[in-house]
Formats: C-alpha cells, structure tokens, sequence
C-alpha cells in the first residue's frame, strides 16, 4: 500500500525518483525501493514524507484514506 501511495503523491506533485530523493535526504534507488514494494522507510522517514505531502503516515501506510494532513 505504501509504494502506491508514494508513486501517487510524487507523480501528483510532479516529481521525479531523483528530485523526490533530493528533497528527502536518500538516493534516487532507495526511492525506487519504496516504489517497487522492496523496502519501506522507517518511522522517522514516514513522517518526513507525510510532512513533504502534507498527508499522515496513516495514510501513506494505508490504515486510511483521508489524506488528514498537519495543521500549520
């Protein structure tokens, strides 16, 4: 559930594997992971990519769909 929630919300914001990867502080192949259902990211980069898509991690992880987002 999350590699589709990611590959989603990147080709909503229009961003590429490689400038996704950038933003979060990861190569481009560790985004690439995350696509193809290889690996998840650990809590701590869950919430770093909710924060970027303004959504919770309950949503990235599928446990919801409201996308929710934080208050700022």
């Amino acid at each position: 559930m999350f590699s589709t929630k990611l590959k989603e919300l990147r080709s909503l914001k229009g961003s590429t594997q490689e400038e996704l990867a950038n933003i979060l502080g990861v190569r481009q192949q560790t985004i690439g992971k995350w696509e193809s259902a290889i690996t998840v990211p650990r809590l701590p980069m869950l919430q770093k990519i909710g924060a970027f898509f303004n959504v919770t991690t309950d949503y990235l992880l599928g446990r919801t769909d409201e996308p929710g987002g934080f208050q700022k």
